[in-house]
C-alpha cells in the first residue's frame, strides 16, 4: 500500500525593488488641505548608488510625481529625463542621462502631489462630528504593511531602514503630529504653519506617522522611575472627547515604566502619543512614538463602561506598547 505526499502550495515569490540603489534618510514636507482633501508634498532622500545605473526604482502608488532630481556628491542636480509610472507593481522609474556611479552618495529630491484617500490607508481622511454637528475631516496615516508609498515615494519595505525628519504645514489653528516631538513651529505664510519634528532613530517607513486635524489631549508623565527619566505621555482625541482617555491614559504611563523594569530596555523615544481615530480600519497601529486607535480601543467612559471594556483598552494599549 502506497501513499502519496501532500501536496505542497506553491511558494510565493515576494517581489523586492533593485538593490543598486538604497536610502539612507528621508526629508519630508506634506502640506495637507483639509478643505480640498489633496496634500502637495516634496521629499528629499539621500541614497547610496551600490552598482552603477542611469535607473532609480523605488515605490510610489497613487501619487502625481511632477518631478525628480538627483545631485551626486556636491554636482549640480541632474533632472530625471522620464519618469515612468508603474501601477501593476505600484513602483516608480526614475531615468536619468548621466550614469551614477557605484560607491558614490547622492540626494533624491522629488516633488509630488496626492489625495488624502477614503480607504483607511496610506495618508487618509477620517470624517468626524463636531459638538454643533458639523461634518469635518482630519488627516491620518495607515502604513502597515506596504502603504507608505501611498503617501510619499519611498523604498516601502520592512530591511529598508532610514532616519526621517517630518516637516508638516498646516492651517495654524490645527495640530499636527508625528513619531517625534516638535523641534520648531515657524509661520509659513497665509495662515499656514510649518511643523518641523525631531530626526527619527532608524526605522521601517511602515512605522512612520503623522496626524493633522482639530484635536485636543491630556498628558501625564510616567515616574521615570526605570527608564531613567519622565515620559511625557499624551492621549489626543477630536474636541470634547479627551476626557475619555484618562483611562487609557493611566494605563501607558504604568505600563512603559514595567516594561523598562522587566526587559531591562528603557523606552527610546522622548514622548508617547495616543490618538483615537474616527475612522480606523485595525484595532491599533503602533506607529513609533504616535500610536493610532480606533476610538472603541483606547476611550472609555468612567461612568458607564463596562469592566470588560476597560480590560480590552488597558490589553489593547499594553500591546502596543510592547511593540514601542
Amino acid at each position: 500500500m502506497s501513499s502519496s505526499a501532500p501536496a505542497q502550495k506553491p511558494v510565493e515569490e515576494r517581489e523586492l525593488l533593485p538593490a543598486n540603489v538604497t536610502p539612507t534618510h528621508y526629508e519630508i514636507l506634506l502640506a495637507p488641505d483639509l478643505e480640498a482633501l489633496t496634500y502637495s508634498g516634496k521629499v528629499s532622500i539621500n541614497v547610496r548608488i551600490h552598482e552603477s545605473t542611469k535607473e532609480v526604482v523605488l515605490h510610489s502608488n497613487e501619487l502625481e510625481l511632477s518631478k525628480a532630481t538627483l545631485a551626486v556628491g556636491d554636482a549640480a542636480p541632474q533632472p530625471a529625463s522620464r519618469i515612468d509610472l508603474r501601477k501593476e507593481d505600484e513602483t516608480a522609474h526614475l531615468h536619468f542621462a548621466q550614469q551614477l556611479e557605484a560607491g558614490s552618495e547622492a540626494t533624491l529630491v522629488i516633488e509630488f502631489r496626492g489625495m488624502l484617500n477614503d480607504l483607511m490607508v496610506g495618508f487618509y481622511r477620517s470624517r468626524y462630528t463636531d459638538a454643533q454637528g458639523t461634518d469635518k475631516f482630519m488627516a491620518t496615516t495607515q502604513f502597515e504593511p506596504t502603504d507608505a508609498r501611498r503617501a510619499f515615494p519611498c523604498w516601502d519595505e520592512p530591511t529598508q531602514k532610514a532616519t526621517f525628519d517630518v516637516t508638516l504645514r498646516v492651517d495654524e489653528a490645527l495640530t499636527a503630529l508625528s513619531n517625534m516631538d516638535v523641534a520648531s513651529e515657524t509661520p509659513a505664510g497665509d495662515g499656514l504653519k510649518d511643523v518641523r519634528f525631531n530626526r527619527t532613530p532608524v526605522m521601517s517607513t511602515y512605522l512612520l506617522a503623522f496626524v493633522v486635524g482639530e484635536l485636543e489631549f491630556i498628558e501625564a508623565h510616567t515616574s521615570g522611575k526605570h527608564n531613567g527619566r519622565p515620559i511625557p505621555c499624551r492621549v489626543y482625541t477630536t474636541p470634547g472627547k479627551s476626557a475619555r482617555g484618562k483611562f487609557a491614559l493611566d494605563v501607558a504611563v504604568q505600563v512603559l515604566e514595567y516594561f523598562a523594569d522587566v526587559f531591562g530596555i528603557a523606552y527610546a523615544l522622548p514622548k508617547l502619543d495616543q490618538i483615537a481615530i474616527n475612522d480606523f480600519e485595525s484595532g491599533a497601529m503602533e506607529n513609533w512614538g504616535l500610536i493610532t486607535y480606533r476610538e472603541v480601543a483606547l476611550l472609555v467612559d468612567e461612568a458607564s463602561s463596562s469592566s470588560q471594556a476597560r480590560q480590552q483598552v488597558a490589553y489593547v494599549v499594553s500591546h502596543e506598547l510592547a511593540h514601542q
